[in-house]
């Protein structure tokens, strides 16, 4: 109580770290909390993100794996089809100009072996186009999978479990990134006032902008929870982060604030972010809460700023 800032992801944090103490007899003190909460939450993080590390995994090696599958069965086609197409000149050639030195018995039998090769080729070829559609037939129900475990399905972006696993691989792999933090300051109002739908569409609006900015930007970005986005900004120190989430703040605002005014909603709607640059001892939990409580001092200012640990815009 005396060191901590009370902010959402803590709250968070100590629900987690009590419930694992109720659930195994532990007297959580002020003293056992000090010394081991940052231990459990570590091991909770680790126990419930190994599958997704699998399943991250497997993605791409079934991407890389069905890419070059189909690059390889694409040229057996285009090799087969040039086949079938000499075998046929083939077959034209020899009933124009072999006829009458050879007999008509010859040509036939041979007319008829290459007819045989041809419908042989035909029914090869066909094999391997019906492979080609049940490959991409699995490849879509593999892409279904992938997306409920990693999607979040109402914004289209990432889901929590998504986004603290590619955090947790760019802080294992030491790389420069920035982590910034964003919750939209008048949300429950919205949801108060116009309901629930209301805000579903701020929310997805939000997340398909984000979406579409993480591609220019390089960035990823995910539904940390409820009204709150977790952004990674890749090699970028924090004067370039904060270049880029003061441009995807604008660009949120201005998409749902354009919606909410077609559709005859007098709210409008902001977001505030708190960013802070990756530390080279930072842990998951370390950045995260970091850049939590710069959001909450940004929140806390008129509840429409950017903060760092430098400054409050």
């Amino acid at each position: 109580r005396k060191t901590i800032p009370i902010t959402p992801f803590h709250f968070e944090t100590y629900f987690i770290v009590f419930s694992y103490a109720m659930k195994n007899g532990i007297n959580p003190t002020d003293e056992w909390v000090s010394a081991e909460a940052e231990r459990v939450l570590s091991k909770i993080t680790e126990e419930n993100g190994a599958a997704l590390k699998a399943f991250l995994s497997v993605k791409e090696l079934s991407d890389r794996a069905f890419s070059e599958l189909t690059k390889d069965m694409n040229e057996i086609m285009n090799t087969m089809d040039n086949y079938q197409s000499s075998i046929k000149k083939t077959k034209s050639s020899i009933e124009e100009n072999l006829v009458d030195s050879v007999g008509a018995a010859p040509i036939m039998e041979l007319e008829k072996t290459l007819s045989e090769i041809l419908a042989y080729g035909g029914e090869v070829r066909d094999k391997v186009s019906k492979t080609l559609s049940k490959l991409e037939e699995l490849k879509n129900q593999f892409e279904e999978l992938h997306n409920k475990a990693l999607i979040d399905p109402l914004t289209g972006i990432y889901n929590r479990g998504a986004i603290i696993n590619i955090l947790e691989n760019v802080i294992s792999r030491k790389e420069k990134a920035c982590v910034a933090m964003g919750d939209l300051n008048n949300f429950k109002k919205i949801n108060d006032t116009y309901g629930h739908s209301t805000g579903d569409l701020v929310l997805k609006t939000y997340g398909e902008k984000f979406k579409e900015l993480s591609e220019k930007y390089n960035f990823r970005v995910g539904r940390y929870g409820g009204d709150e986005f977790l952004f990674v900004i890749l090699d970028k120190d924090i004067d370039e982060g904060f270049k880029i989430i003061r441009i995807v703040k604008n660009a949120g605002e201005d998409a749902v604030n354009k919606l909410l005014k077609e559709k005859q909603i007098k709210l409008g709607s902001s977001i505030s972010f708190g960013i802070t640059a990756l530390r080279p001892t930072d842990t998951v939990n370390s950045a995260i809460s970091r850049a939590d409580y710069l959001l909450y001092r940004a929140k806390s200012s008129e509840g429409e700023k950017i903060a760092t640990e430098d400054f409050l815009t």
